[in-house]
């Protein structure tokens, strides 16, 4: 009879089963939200890693662009050594 007595008193109390259904929901919803945060950081650094591309390559073409149209005859023509001079110049800046 006494092992009868202490069975409930071990079994999970109610309100115990209830805390850790709880708890689990809260995990689950915190796991969730760091994924979102995750998946969204990632969207984000696409989106400004493709904005800065766009923008140097933007930044070479009108170099080119303007060196093209200077006059070639004395010497103010765009050549690959100033591209490359340009380039490096606007690297360094950074």
């Amino acid at each position: 009879m006494d092992s009868i007595a202490n069975l409930q008193e071990s079994l999970p109390n109610a309100n115990l089963v209830s805390a850790e259904k709880d708890l689990l929901n809260n995990f689950k919803a915190a796991a969730l939200s760091i994924t979102t945060l995750y998946k969204s950081s990632l969207k984000t650094s696409k989106r400004s890693y493709s904005a800065g591309y766009e923008a140097c390559l933007t930044d070479v073409l009108h170099f080119i662009q303007a060196g093209v149209s200077v006059d070639v005859d004395n010497g103010g023509g765009m050549t690959i050594g100033r591209i490359m001079d340009w380039v490096e110049g606007r690297l360094d800046a950074l």
